[in-house]
């Protein structure tokens, strides 16, 4: 299964996008800004 980083800061997207990526096999991590982004404590920890 591949992994997916999704970043935006309106959570309306992150669900839209994250769902869509989901149904398609993908295993989504979000982000809610770059700075979440880049920070490499607990990303994986929070993978959906």
């Amino acid at each position: 299964m591949s992994t997916i980083l999704v970043v935006d800061d309106m959570p309306a997207n992150l669900d839209v996008v994250t769902r869509h990526l989901e149904q398609h096999g993908y295993q989504v991590i979000v982000a809610q800004d770059g700075e979440e982004a880049i920070d490499p404590g607990g990303l994986h920890d929070r993978a959906g």
